[in-house]
């Protein structure tokens, strides 16, 4: 992604595009992390941290597609999880930018278990 994201003369950094999605969907009951766990010891040598925001313009650069990583509390419905995240993110998006989202595609990388 560019230095900046250009929609109707308002120039936004990628940065504010990710912070605004990430904390939209760590507002979501059910969602208890948002971006993979760190791989620590001898496996952070062969994998890297899981992305927890990935923004990118569709080729017309009238939309966003965006995919969010987060950790689910063990018990939620995964599917009504995955809705609540995208629509928390859409209604952030439009509140806050005025800008629509093609595609948010969220992706559940584990599970958090409670005491």
């Amino acid at each position: 992604m560019s230095n900046r994201v250009e929609f109707d003369g308002l120039s936004v950094a990628p940065n504010v595009l990710e912070t605004i999605v990430r904390i939209a969907s760590e507002q979501v009951d059910g969602v208890t992390a948002v971006g993979g766990t760190p791989i620590t010891g001898a496996a952070a040598i062969f994998k890297s941290r899981i992305p927890s925001v990935e923004v990118s313009v569709t080729e017309k650069g009238e939309a966003l597609d965006i995919a969010v990583y987060v950790t689910a509390r063990y018990g939620m419905k995964l599917t009504d999880l995955g809705e609540a995240v995208q629509q928390a993110v859409l209604d952030a998006l439009s509140s806050q930018l005025g800008v629509e989202a093609a595609n948010i595609d969220v992706y559940i990388e584990g599970l958090s278990f409670e005491s």
